[in-house]
């Protein structure tokens, strides 16, 4: 007799996106910060089962399936639905949470309150369907999700904000966060999160750019925002988050060596939050720079656990694969990471490696936008693509004013993509970090550099328990 497939545990919840019901697109902030606090405040009751945010966006598009079909799709027994509106200076948020497997309504509340009580709606939403799942609460997990990380609900709203742009990646995007949490943080100068977030704006910006400003100023942001973070929060997870990844970043730039002590800042990060998925992640990337690729697996595989399906560390699990050799693995990996974000620039560029590695000629020059991430002054990825295939066995000057100005192993691989071996080894020898140089000897597209001296001095300095394949 076959056996039945068990179904969702009895506490398993999961929070759909809130609706934006209101006329102005640009309150969808409001929808988006409100679901993932939610869903925060709620992961803090331990008998709960709570979906992550990615397992509740990967279900976005279909919000008016049936009840049953989304419950079995997420693996949950219970679904939190609602809509928020603004009206003048009023939020009104209906919600509703069901019993996925019968379609019936188990608890509904309507809220219509003031801006300023937004972080009451929120306590009230959170309780409401905690005690809808799990029953009375203990006077603990009452207490935890009633916790709150400022009084302020006017520099609150900023800060939801500064999270809706923060998680799009852009320089533009980037520079609204940082003006969103600045703005949340002079509201309320104690609001520490408010400040790491800072921080981690501007060090992600150092990456992606801020705005327009010039990369000199958004260095010295960057710099200036860490260290008030770590002078005003130090037990914050997200400033460590932020030091550890502006440091990761300088040393993959070229700007110095600073791997050890970023290591330690991300190390620092997780034991502060070991609940933050991102934690996890960038301190993963930390570990695989300096070839502890065990360890960089099980800091991914804890960041899935409490996010499943997040794009970007099924992007990292492939890294991984792709510098052990794996390509295969590597490259099911990338398409995961794409099935569940289809514009993961990330996740182009590691599938890209791992098809040079395994002569897919055909399949790396089709993902283009590998090629629009590694050609930066391109704004189009076929314009990219027609570049690099233009510029094939000629002189870096074909590609002007986008390849000669790139530099580390950010540079490395463009100089190698249009024929430019020599200067390619030189942008390697000249990274001032050990643990970068060897990391970049670890990938496919470095394949080409063996067999050469200079190629055989740099791989001489690696250290002996990291194997360049």
């Amino acid at each position: 007799m076959r056996s039945r497939a068990p179904g969702p545990s009895p506490n398993s919840v999961a929070v759909l996106y809130f609706e934006n019901g209101s006329r102005d697109s640009a309150d969808a902030y409001l929808a988006d910060g409100l679901t993932e606090e939610v869903i925060l405040r709620l992961q803090q009751v331990r008998r709960l089962e709570v979906k992550s945010r990615y397992e509740s966006r990967r279900v976005r598009a279909l919000r008016d399936a049936a009840p049953e079909t989304l419950g079995r799709d997420l693996g949950a027994r219970y679904l939190v639905s609602g809509t928020i509106q603004r009206s003048g200076t009023r939020i009104i948020v209906r919600v509703e949470l069901t019993r996925a497997d019968r379609g019936v309504g188990v608890w509904s509340e309507r809220f219509d309150q003031t801006s300023a009580d937004v972080l009451d709606v929120i306590d009230a939403v959170a309780r409401g369907v905690a005690t809808g799942v799990a029953g009375q609460l203990m006077p603990t997990e009452a207490a935890d999700l009633a916790r709150r990380p400022t009084a302020d609900a006017g520099a609150y709203e900023h800060f939801l904000r500064g999270n809706f742009y923060l998680a799009q990646r852009s320089a533009v995007s980037l520079a609204r966060a940082a003006d969103e949490y600045e703005q949340a943080s002079a509201r309320d100068p104690l609001f520490a999160a408010s400040l790491a977030r800072v921080a981690y704006a501007y060090a992600l910006g150092v990456f992606y750019g801020v705005g327009e400003l010039p990369a000199d100023t958004v260095e010295a942001r960057a710099d200036h925002a860490v260290d008030r973070a770590v002078r005003d929060g130090p037990d914050v997870s997200d400033t460590w988050l932020a030091k550890g990844f502006l440091l990761t970043v300088r040393s993959f730039l070229g700007m110095g060596d600073y791997v050890d002590e970023a290591v330690a800042a991300l190390a620092r990060a997780v034991e502060l939050d070991p609940r933050s998925p991102e934690a996890h992640h960038q301190y993963a990337q930390g570990l695989i720079l300096i070839g502890r690729d065990s360890a960089a697996r099980a800091e991914l595989r804890r960041a899935l656990e409490l996010e499943p399906g997040r794009a970007i560390t099924y992007a990292d699990w492939s890294v991984v694969a792709l510098a052990e050799g794996r390509l295969l693995e590597a490259r099911d990996w990338c398409d995961s990471a794409l099935k569940a974000d289809q514009n993961l620039e990330e996740a182009y560029v590691v599938r890209t490696r791992a098809r040079l590695g395994l002569g897919d000629i055909a399949g790396a020059q089709r993902d283009a936008g590998t090629l629009a991430l590694l050609l930066p002054g391109s704004q189009d990825a076929r314009d990219a693509r027609a570049m690099v295939l233009a510029a094939t066995g000629d002189t870096a000057a074909a590609v002007p004013g986008v390849v000669p100005g790139i530099t580390g192993t950010l540079g490395a691989e463009p100089l190698l993509y249009v024929g430019q071996v020599d200067r390619a080894l030189a942008a390697i020898e000249a990274l001032p970090a050990p643990a970068v140089r060897c990391y970049f000897l670890r990938f496919p597209s470095a394949a080409r550099l063996r067999g050469q001296p200079r190629y055989d001095r740099l791989e001489a300095g690696c250290p002996a328990a990291l194997e360049v394949r």
